[in-house]
C-alpha cells in the first residue's frame, strides 16, 4: 500500500476526502473508504517436472495482499509487476 503525498484528493467522483493509499492495479489516488483489500494464496512454482502416472507432491503455498480500487477489483486480477513473489 503505497502512501500518496499530502493534498491529494480521493480518486472518487464527489468524494472530496484526503487520498491516503494508491490503487495497486491503476495507481490512482484513493481514500480508505474506496479501495479493498484482495488477499489471495498462491501455490509456489514446481522446479520439477510433472510426473506422468504418479501424483505430483503438494506445493507449499504463500499469501499476497493487494490493495485495489472497486474498478481495478472487478476485472481479473493479474499479479502486480511491482510486487516479487515471495
Amino acid at each position: 500500500m503505497a502512501a500518496q503525498p499530502d493534498g491529494a484528493l480521493c480518486h472518487v467522483k464527489d468524494c472530496g476526502q484526503p487520498a491516503t493509499v494508491a490503487c495497486e492495479g491503476c495507481g490512482r489516488p484513493y481514500c480508505p473508504n474506496h479501495v479493498r483489500t484482495l488477499t489471495i494464496e498462491r501455490r509456489e512454482q514446481s522446479t520439477q517436472p510433472r510426473l506422468a502416472l504418479g501424483a505430483s507432491p503438494r506445493l507449499p503455498t504463500h499469501t499476497e495482499s493487494y490493495t485495489l480500487c472497486a474498478r481495478c477489483s472487478a476485472r481479473p486480477f493479474q499479479r502486480a509487476l511491482t510486487q516479487p513473489p515471495l
